[in-house]
């Protein structure tokens, strides 16, 4: 693994103030990238960057509970990768808008349709 890239998850545990390395591991190493909770115990990772430094355009979404990959068919990509700013849920249009860049005048938008991501439990 190059770059910082890890395929490893940390979940803060609360009571021990600590961080835990949980058993699920990634698909593959990627560092730089944004954690967004999507409903229950679920996670969407996506952008950063991967080991080779190419830019990481899909998402996956993560059981942190269950500590297993959530099945999701289809492979959703998006434009960037170099996502350094939170996300933002548009419950209107339910799409998650996500800003690619460094936050200088190069930064680009995008959004994502979270129909299939959004646990509404």
């Amino acid at each position: 693994m190059t770059n910082g890239s890890l395929d490893t998850i940390e979940r803060y545990n609360l009571e021990f103030d600590r961080w835990v390395v949980i058993q699920l591991r990634l698909r593959e190493p990627v560092h730089d990238t944004v954690a967004f909770p999507v409903g229950g115990r679920r996670v969407l990772i996506f952008g950063g960057s991967l080991s080779d430094g190419a830019a990481n355009t899909y998402w996956q979404i993560y059981d942190l509970t269950s500590e297993c990959l959530n099945a999701v068919e289809d492979k959703i990509t998006f434009e960037g990768g170099k996502v350094y700013l939170p996300p933002v849920y548009d419950p209107d249009d339910d799409s998650l808008h996500y800003f690619a860049g460094y936050g200088d005048a190069a930064l680009t938008h995008g959004h994502i349709e979270t129909t299939k991501m959004i646990c509404r439990c």
